[in-house]
């Protein structure tokens, strides 16, 4: 049995720890492009340069609050 986390889970701290949030990136997108960048590499491991570019990637505008 494997003791590691879910890989949803594993992309969604690791990107939380990379400084995304719901109300900055789209993490639907994110974690889509994450889990299928590399099936074999824990999310913490992919190189600087894949986290960076899907950040910038999924980054939201500003969003403005509803009237």
């Amino acid at each position: 049995m494997s003791h590691r986390p879910d890989r949803l889970s594993a992309i969604a701290s690791e990107a939380l720890n990379r400084g995304a949030t719901a109300a900055t990136h789209n993490l639907g997108g994110l974690h889509a492009d994450i889990h299928h960048e590399d099936w074999d590499t824990a999310p913490a491991n992919l190189p600087d340069e894949i986290w960076d570019r899907l950040l910038t990637k999924h980054r939201d505008a500003a969003r403005q609050p509803l009237s």
